[in-house]
Formats: structure tokens, sequence, C-alpha cells
């Protein structure tokens, strides 16, 4: 079976290659689903930041073993203010079947 190849301008970084994000899906899985979408700032902690910056530090471990899928490396996700607050200001939100944070 013939592979299909695609050429890249090698000159690009691997950010501007990734597809853009669509915060109002699941930030995981970036597909529609039946299921209810959670915030995880609207868990019952008092410090609402706290849930994002678990989901951040959550993303950064995934990072380093190498098996995240490219759409959720940090840097492509990061807007420039940090992890944890672009996650909160973008509203990211996850499919609670996906995702369960546990402290």
């Amino acid at each position: 079976m013939a592979k299909k190849c695609t050429l890249v301008d090698p000159s690009l970084e691997a950010c501007v290659l990734q597809p853009e994000i669509d915060w109002k899906e699941c930030l995981l899985c970036q597909q529609r689903s039946a299921e209810k979408l959670v915030f995880p700032d609207r868990s019952k902690r008092q410090d609402s930041v706290a849930a994002y910056q678990s989901l951040a530090d959550i993303l950064f471990e995934f990072e380093k073993t190498g098996e995240l899928p490219s759409h959720l490396l940090p840097a492509h996700l990061d807007d420039g203010s940090g992890l944890a607050s672009t996650l909160q200001s973008k509203n990211a939100r996850l499919v609670g079947a996906n995702f369960v944070l546990v402290s």
C-alpha cells in the first residue's frame, strides 16, 4: 500500500502546523458528544483556578512521556499567559467520562 506524504516548510514552528483548538468542544477529544461537558472550575473546590492548574500539570506530565496528542501540547495551547490561565480564560471544558480530576 502506498503511503501519502505531505511536505511541510521546515522553518515553521511545530505549533503553527497544529489545527486550531475549538474551545467550545472537549479539550481532549475535540469532538461533539452527547455527553455533558464539564468545566473544571465549576467543581466544589473553593479555589476554582486550582482545577485548571491541575489540568495544566497533568498535560505537562503527559508531554514528558511523549504520549500526548499533538493538539494538546502545552506550547500549542498556551496563549502566552501560562497554560492554566489560558485554559481558564478560554473556558476549557471536558467530556466528564473522558477525564476526572482527582485531588
